[in-house]
């Protein structure tokens, strides 16, 4: 315990650390209550595409005397086909959830590696978007305006490098496996997206329970490699570095936490 303690309170990766250690901590409460929050978390997120969509289609267009108005009604818009598709909502995460596990999990039982993606030491960084030393009641609305633009810029350019990225490794990767594997890809992942939808469509109470456990799984073994890194070590136990033992691992914790909310915690009714 000790150590532990004393490597969370290390000054000269605190920031880091706890950031990861917080994001661990956010994966719990996913993987223990996220399907009790599934209908808000999955209106909340239509709110804010909602608004979103409208307000690029807006500037686009060149709205700007209208544009909140037209923004609020995105949202509200956005906000009602959430909840009045929420079935449909909860059937495409869980297709993806199952689209994406079922190939890895038998690549990595099969010892196939996985594709692999380079990550940048650092993401682009926004140090240098501050407006100076002025309170922020003298900006002038062009200043203001000029700043959005550059923080969406950065946004944007940040967005299109992992979208880049991740097609790179894709790019490398798929044309190296044999074609009975990359079939074998191909099924499965089809098969899962299929099993998702129909299990979304029909009982999105599991559907919720399933993706709320893999995704705060997730989120638990990211935030824990990470807080572990370099030294891979958590309170003294070693976390494990194979791709098949960590799917397998998150397997399990995906399971338990629908064990978890199904049990422990309660079912909850969504109709």
């Amino acid at each position: 315990m000790g150590s532990f303690l004393s490597a969370v309170i290390d000054p000269a990766p605190v920031t880091p650390r706890l950031v990861w250690l917080v994001v661990a901590v956010i994966g719990l409460l996913v993987w223990g209550f996220g399907s009790r929050a599934a209908r808000a978390v999955c209106a909340v997120i239509g709110l804010i595409w909602g608004g979103l969509v409208v307000f690029a289609i807006a500037q686009a267009a060149g709205v700007q005397d209208t544009l909140l108005h037209w923004v609020i009604g995105g949202a509200i818009g956005g906000l009602l086909l959430a909840v009045l598709f929420f079935r449909v909502w909860m059937g495409l995460i869980l297709a993806a959830v199952l689209a994406l596990s079922l190939p890895a999990a038998g690549l990595a039982w099969g010892r196939v590696p996985l594709p692999v993606v380079d990550v940048p030491e650092a993401a682009p960084g926004f140090v240098d978007l501050e407006f100076g030393e002025p309170a922020a009641d003298t900006f002038t609305e062009d200043e203001i305006h000029a700043k959005a633009d550059e923080v969406r810029g950065r946004l944007s350019d940040a967005a299109l490098s992992w979208v880049s990225r991740v097609r790179a490794g894709w790019d490398r990767w798929w044309p190296g496996l044999d074609r009975g594997v990359q079939g074998a890809v191909i099924v499965a992942a089809g098969g899962g997206a299929a099993v998702g939808m129909v299990l979304g469509l029909m009982v999105p109470s599991i559907a919720a329970a399933v993706s709320s456990a893999w995704f705060g799984g997730v989120l638990m073994l990211f935030g824990a490699w990470q807080f572990a890194a370099p030294q891979g070590v958590v309170a003294g136990v070693a976390l494990p570095q194979e791709a098949a033992t960590k799917i397998g691992l998150l397997g399990l914790i995906t399971l338990l936490g629908v064990l978890m909310q199904w049990t422990v915690l309660g079912r909850r009714a969504d109709s």
